[in-house]
């Protein structure tokens, strides 16, 4: 039986392309045409004739600042490349504005208020500059009457039941609270005068002062009341306003 002729049937010619280059690409677009990896491309859609042998023409790009035809793959990187250059730029501008030098932070209601800090500056003057003295050198403790009369100078204390000057508040969490107790054991370390702390309920801070050589209050003990006074704490809102070291919270408007 002979051979069926390869001729039958279908074109023994193999399909030619499209023997016209595509037009030439701008400089700054020449990336957009080689593809990311720098690779070019084989033949796009509008170079390679289609099955049914009619040229498919090319579709032209829609931006207007652009008069070169571009393909689908062309128009998707040169997309790409607008929204990286995007994203870059706001990057740019938000790491510039972290880098700038910060304004005066506002002052808030809950971290060294205006109101305590004029409080506690009332009675530091006269204490600005004094130091605790060695417990050995004092041989007795003041007076009631002496202790009283000091009271208003330290308007964030009072005095306990046993003649001990108490203070207590709220801090804003767990952090607030141990970060005050800390920053108060250094400045007590450094005067050698050292107080009795507590902490219940996770946040409420409670310093005693009293010198414990003489089982009374001392000079020793206003002194270092007032170093602890200009030490930064972070109450609890509700504690602050409840306490008149914040101002009241506005009622919402119906």
């Amino acid at each position: 039986r002979p051979r069926r002729s390869p001729a039958r049937g279908r074109n023994p010619e193999p399909e030619t392309r499209n023997p016209e280059p595509p037009p030439p690409n701008p400089a700054w677009c020449s990336f957009f045409a080689t593809g990311a990896s720098g690779v070019t491309p084989r033949a796009s859609a509008a170079n390679r004739p289609s099955r049914s042998r009619k040229p498919r023409p090319q579709q032209r790009n829609t931006m207007s600042t652009c008069l070169v035809p571009h393909t689908r793959r062309e128009n998707f990187w040169m997309a790409v490349g607008v929204a990286l250059g995007a994203f870059v730029a706001r990057a740019y501008v938000l790491q510039n504005q972290a880098l700038a030098p910060a304004a005066a932070p506002a002052a808030t209601t809950t971290t060294a208020t205006a109101t305590e800090a004029k409080k506690s500056e009332e009675g530091s003057g006269k204490q600005e500059e004094k130091r605790c003295l060695p417990c050995e050198g004092i041989t007795e403790a003041l007076a009631p009457e002496a202790v009283q009369a000091k009271m208003p100078e330290r308007p964030l204390w009072k005095l306990t039941e046993k003649g001990q000057l108490q203070r207590q508040f709220v801090a804003k969490n767990f952090q607030k609270a141990m970060d005050f107790l800390n920053a108060a054991a250094e400045v007590a370390e450094r005067e050698g005068h050292h107080p009795d702390f507590a902490l219940t309920s996770y946040r409420t801070v409670t310093v005693t002062l009293y010198t414990h050589s003489l089982n009374g209050v001392t000079e020793n003990d206003f002194i270092l009341a007032a170093e602890l006074d200009g030490l930064p704490v972070t109450y609890s809102p509700k504690w602050a306003r409840d306490n008149g070291l914040a101002p009241p919270k506005k009622a919402k408007k119906k």
